[in-house]
């Protein structure tokens, strides 16, 4: 198991995060992630698979973006699993190597779910996607429900 590339059908109560990963260097030097990008992915998967049940799908979205979907739960439970991961992101170092060490990675996360009938993947994924903007938006490493 790891990290998939998938689509999904909403089912009743099922929830999403879009999760965007950032790092820093020593020295406030900011980076993009894909400078490490195979070590970053690996950590980013264990600790994502550390943080969901076995019925939620992690997926990669591209770049350093991942998609999480959560059957059977409600957006409040979603954002509650979303702030978790983001604080295991930030918490520990992501080791990168001999040469580099490690480096401070942290994630923002949008959530969202399936409220009308007329909610398909796309538009759950795309109210998501705008959560997790408005999370990068206001300052990055912090979880953004959609209001739908």
């Amino acid at each position: 198991g790891g990290i998939y590339t998938g689509i999904f059908t909403p089912t009743e109560g099922a929830a999403v995060g879009a999760v965007g990963a950032e790092g820093e260097l020593g020295g406030g030097r900011r980076l993009i992630v894909a400078g490490f990008f195979d070590e970053v992915l690996r950590e980013l998967a264990l600790r994502l698979k550390r943080n969901i049940r076995g019925i939620d799908l992690a997926c990669r979205l591209g770049g350093e973006e991942f998609v999480v979907v959560m059957p059977d739960t409600s957006i409040d439970s979603a954002y509650l699993v979303a702030e978790r991961l983001r604080q295991c992101i930030a918490a520990t170092p992501f080791f990168v190597g001999d040469q580099n060490g490690s480096i401070d990675v942290t994630a923002s996360v949008g959530v969202a779910a399936l409220e009308f009938a007329e909610d398909t993947p796309d538009l759950i994924l795309k109210r998501a996607d705008q959560a997790l903007y408005c999370a990068k938006r206001d300052g990055r490493n912090r979880v953004v429900a959609d209001a739908a």
